[in-house]
């Protein structure tokens, strides 16, 4: 569970203290009273899955052409993950909302079971769902994508020489710049393909893009953090921002992955917070690591300050998705946040920089 803010328990510890009841009292007031729930920030994870069993009703659609992994269709099998699953094991661990990634080895481009989600529990869920990008009607269905209750973003995979292939030769320009143009923000899975990722921000640099588990492949080996210099590469195109998901799983160490800061403080300091969001990659990180350990590594750590952990944790995302709690009226920043491109904004300095 994520615990109390550094700054209120100065307060507790200040015992009288002028100077530290006024300094611990200033870095709470930084805090929109949205990200304190009982005297903790608010915490929003950037990708989970959801998923029900294989049935009549909603049958799983698989790609033929690309069949999916079996250890990875195996996971689903295994097991369901129901939004009301899903919200009860977030209550566990202290995560407030999720962005829900619908799940191309199961639902390829069908969003349906996501964006019910997120309709029965509009402050819980916001969903990034795939559609087909070389489909006839894909400018019509990035149109009215964010007309649907819940829907945040888009998703596109390129994941080996082929979509690279197809990417290159332009077969994506229909999606991407139909995005681009409605400001939808595309979540790009394109793990070690970096070259295809700027050339994907360099063609459409009013289009907000977000690469998921920073850029990685979602294996468990800490050798792909040698890659950790052409992520950095990608901090010099504005409009890229980054998903820390999954990210212990390159950890050599057990919980709480120390050997990961000094990496962590390379993306914090060259891409700002303001680039940046934490996610989980729940469940495809189980057998791994608990969904507990996944964010215990920030909450719990003395690397980031009260105001980096609240950014890392949930602002930014609420900002570049331009996600606002239904129950919650936008304040004078959050305005500002949704009338300018999340790449057009000032840079914050990390506290450890």
């Amino acid at each position: 569970m994520l615990s109390i803010a550094v700054s209120y328990r100065w307060i507790l510890d200040a015992r009288g203290s002028p100077w530290h009841v006024r300094v611990a009292k200033r870095e709470i007031s930084r805090v929109p009273s949205i990200r304190i729930l009982f005297g903790r920030l608010e915490v929003i994870d950037a990708q989970v899955h959801l998923w029900e069993r294989d049935h009549p009703a909603r049958p799983w659609v698989t790609d033929v052409a690309r069949p999916p992994n079996p250890a990875a269709l195996q996971r689903f099998r295994s097991r369901e993950m129901t939004p009301e699953t899903m919200l009860a094991e977030m209550a566990t661990v202290g995560v407030d909302a999720a962005i829900v990634v619908s799940p191309s080895t199961t639902y390829r481009f069908d969003c349906s079971y996501a964006l019910e989600a997120a309709q029965s529990y509009p402050d819980k869920f916001g969903v990034v769902g795939p559609i087909d990008p070389i489909g006839p009607d894909v400018a019509s269905q990035i149109r009215n994508w964010r007309h649907q209750p819940g829907a945040l973003g888009l998703r596109i995979l390129i994941q080996g020489r082929h979509e690279g292939r197809r990417l290159r030769a332009g077969r994506y320009s229909a999606f991407l710049s139909a995005a681009e143009r409605d400001g939808v923000p595309v979540c790009i899975s394109a793990p070690g393909r970096f070259a295809d990722i700027a050339w994907v921000a360099r063609a459409h640099p009013d289009l907000q893009l977000v690469v998921d588990h920073m850029g990685l492949p979602s294996t468990q080996d800490a050798d792909q953090l040698r890659q950790l210099p052409r992520l950095l590469a990608l901090a010099k195109l504005p409009n890229v921002a980054i998903k820390l998901t999954a990210v212990p799983i390159h950890s050599r160490e057990d919980p709480p992955f120390r050997d990961l800061w000094p990496p962590l403080h390379r993306v914090i300091d060259t891409f700002g917070l303001h680039r940046l969001m934490w996610g989980s990659d729940w469940t495809r990180v189980t057998g791994v690591l608990t969904y507990q350990q996944g964010l215990d590594y920030l909450t719990e750590t003395s690397e980031l300050s009260p105001s980096d952990k609240e950014r890392l944790l949930g602002k930014t995302l609420r900002e570049i998705f331009r996600w606002v709690p239904e129950h919650q009226p936008q304040s004078p920043t959050m305005r500002v946040a949704l009338r300018r491109p999340a790449h057009n904004r000032p840079p914050r300095r990390s506290f450890h920089s």
